[in-house]
């Protein structure tokens, strides 16, 4: 027993000697790369609980899993020593890890910033080591030239970076930057005036950038001169006339230029006019005519007399000047390049003062014969001249009476003339002797009866009562009347008035007012109709009216036009109106055009039976009728039946037609046929109310 456990010992122990041997290993994840290439190592090592790892490029490590960075190219040997409580052991990759060199990036620009009218940036490329290049120009371009030049299309700051890579695929990159690419001026430039008409007047010019800031606006005014300003705005007197075409370039604070045309100048001088005018002096209405030299190259002038008035017109012009005052006139010349000046007369015009008096007209208003006093204050120098109002008597006296001996308004004047021939006329009262009438007005003065006319009196103002008479035998005392005429005739007017001096006056119009109406149509006998309904009425007017027809037929039906007619269905008495238009303007009533009398009070009832048998041909009629006071029947075979009901054979080898007629009690007479034909081919089937045709419906007794 004892030597079989030691045995079992034995084994024990060198198994368990061979399952704790160290194996150390490692892998990683890459083994070649470029500077700066990071490694990681991922350890493989069996039984072994510590570690440490030499990387061959200076630096160790104890972790399980390192990693480690080579900066520097070459070929690295890699250790790891693995260890655990009883033993030692380590793991030697000779070259296991390969670091590639890198290339060196490096570039230069020849300036770093540009306007952007003219930004193309040339790059200079001082790289080492590298085959292949990658420009990024941070716009979105890229390029892979070896000295690029690049061009950008909008504003700013970019970074340039460069990316070189050598044969082993290892790249290096720098950057640059930032580099500027500033805007150009957007210039807005404007003057004041396109039209100086005097060169002493300075031009003002105002500019503007509206994306960046101006160092300095340098004004190329036109003329050879050129002005610097820092500030956007120029006053400047150009030395002469001429057109101009100036010009402003601007720098911006980067050194950005831009220019812009500012517009066209024409720089005039005034033209030297003069006014001269026929007179400078006179008596009102004082017509003065006025001319202005030179006259050519003006396009409008406009004239101010300095006495409220105005004209526009020609170079030559006239005014006449109807108040006394001194006037200074003036002219307002724009001349064919739209200059405008002002040229006034040398001398003022004075309008001399019109003589003046006080008139005192005494009794102006009467019955003729009228004496007038007329009394004139005026300047003893001043002589008078005083027209009557009454054919040629005239006066030269201050104190004057006058005898109006017919009537009528007499409108007196007085002309005065003073030393210097200056006039006044002075319209004097008016002169009211009487009441002298002449006309009066009507209107309408012709029309249709009943006829509305209202009348105007054109009696003087002195005129207190009126009288009309309307030739009527009406009569009215308003001064304005209306009256109507409401009969066909012509009227003769007579208007009568006085005043409150007992003068009166009358004027008579002959026949001045004429009225018409329907009697001055013919119209036609009424007609008297007696029919039995239904009854049809035609009526032609067309003799009558002349373009308007309206009628009532009395039946509550109506229609329009010459031509109508009407369909009277239930007996009575009608009368039947027209209302029309005659050729002379004036509407008019027919109450009785015709008279339409209509009898029937028959209601026709039959009750027939034919029996169209081959051997018994019959007709049985069984009369319900009302009204009827008389029948006739006639057979068609020659028969003859004058009872209200039938029993008749017939030969059945015919047909026939009965005839029946209906009188009634007002003499309407009806008549029907009856058709009776016998089939022998056909079924003994009695034909029960066969439709009777109605032939007539008459008047037999009027």
């Amino acid at each position: 027993m004892p030597r079989i456990w030691t045995l079992s010992i034995f084994f024990f122990l060198f198994a368990f000697k061979v399952s704790s041997q160290l194996a150390p290993s490692f892998t990683s994840d890459t083994q070649i790369g470029c500077s700066p290439l990071v490694v990681n190592f991922t350890n493989t090592s069996q039984n072994a609980t510590n570690y440490v790892w030499d990387f061959g490029n200076g630096i160790q490590s104890t972790l399980t899993n390192p990693s480690t960075t080579y900066t520097s190219p070459g070929f690295y040997t890699v250790k790891l020593i693995a260890q655990n409580a009883t033993d030692t052991d380590s793991i030697i990759q000779q070259n296991y890890i390969q670091v590639l060199d890198l290339p060196t990036a490096m570039f230069s620009v020849v300036s770093i910033s540009n306007c952007f009218s003219d930004n193309s940036f040339d790059f200079n490329n001082a790289s080492s080591g590298a085959v292949s290049y990658t420009w990024d120009f941070s716009d979105g371009n890229t390029s892979t030239a070896i000295n690029p030049s690049h061009q950008y299309n909008l504003t700013g700051a970019f970074n340039v970076t460069l990316v070189a890579t050598n044969s082993s695929g290892c790249s290096h990159d720098t950057t640059i930057g930032p580099i500027h690419v500033y805007p150009n001026p957007n210039l807005l430039a404007s003057i004041d005036t396109n039209l100086l008409c005097d060169s002493n007047t300075a031009v003002n010019f105002t500019a503007s950038s509206s994306n960046t800031s101006i160092a300095n606006w340098s004004w190329r005014t036109g003329d050879g001169n050129i002005s610097n300003t820092i500030v956007g705005n120029l006053a400047y007197n150009y030395n002469g006339t001429g057109i101009f075409n100036p010009t402003l370039l601007a720098t911006s604070t980067n050194g950005c230029i831009d220019s812009v045309a500012i517009g066209t100048l024409n720089i005039v001088e005034l033209e030297n006019y003069s006014i001269t005018s026929s007179s400078n002096s006179g008596c009102p209405p004082l017509l003065v005519n006025f001319n202005l030299s030179p006259n050519q190259n003006i396009q409008q002038i406009s004239w101010d007399f300095g006495d409220g008035n105005f004209a526009n017109t020609t170079p030559s012009s006239s005014h006449t000047f109807d108040s006394s005052g001194v006037f200074t006139v003036h002219a307002t010349i724009t001349n064919a390049n739209g200059c405008i000046q002002q040229q006034s007369l040398n001398n003022n015009i004075t309008v001399a003062q019109t003589p003046t008096a006080t008139t005192v007209v005494t009794n102006n208003i009467g019955c003729p014969p009228l004496n007038v006093q007329f009394d004139i204050t005026t300047n003893s120098s001043n002589t008078i001249l005083l027209d009557y109002g009454d054919t040629t008597v005239t006066s030269t006296n201050t104190n004057s009476s006058y005898n109006y001996v017919n009537s009528g308004e007499y409108y007196p004047t007085l002309l005065l003339t003073d030393i210097s021939g200056c006039q006044t006329t002075y319209n004097l009262d008016t002169v009211q002797a009487g009441l002298d009438l002449t006309n009066f007005l009507a209107s309408p003065s012709t029309g249709c009866a009943a006829l509305e006319v209202d009348f105007t009196n054109t009696a003087p103002p002195s005129a207190t009562s009126f009288h009309w008479d309307f030739g009527d035998g009406n009569t009215s005392t308003d001064p304005n009347p209306t009256h109507l005429y409401d009969t066909i005739g012509e009227y003769t007017v007579i208007f009568s008035c006085s005043d409150n001096s007992g003068c009166s006056s009358s004027y008579t119009i002959q026949n001045m007012i004429t009225t018409y109406g329907e009697d001055d149509v013919v119209l036609p006998n009424p007609d008297t109709i007696h029919a039995c309904s239904p009854y049809t009425f035609v009526a032609d007017a067309g003799n009558i009216g002349n373009t308007y027809w309206n009628w009532d037929f009395g039946d509550g039906n109506f229609a329009s036009g010459s031509n109508a007619t009407n369909n009277y269905t239930q007996p009575g008495i009608y009368t039947v109106l027209l209302n029309a238009d005659a050729p002379n303007g004036c509407m008019y009533n027919i109450t009785n055009y015709a008279i339409i009398k209509i009898d029937d009070n028959m209601d026709i009832d039959l009750n027939i039976t034919i029996d169209n048998s081959c051997g018994n041909g019959l007709i049985n009629v069984i009369n319900n009728s009302n009204g009827v006071i008389d029948h006739l029947w006639d057979m068609g075979d020659g028969g003859v039946v004058r009872t209200a009901d039938v029993n008749h054979s017939f030969n059945t080898e015919n047909s026939y037609m009965v005839t029946y007629q209906a009188l009634s009690s007002s003499g309407c007479l009806v008549t029907q046929n009856i058709p009776v034909i016998f089939n022998c081919d056909a079924n003994n089937n009695p034909i029960q109310n066969p439709p009777p045709i109605v032939i007539d419906r008459q008047v037999l007794i009027a």
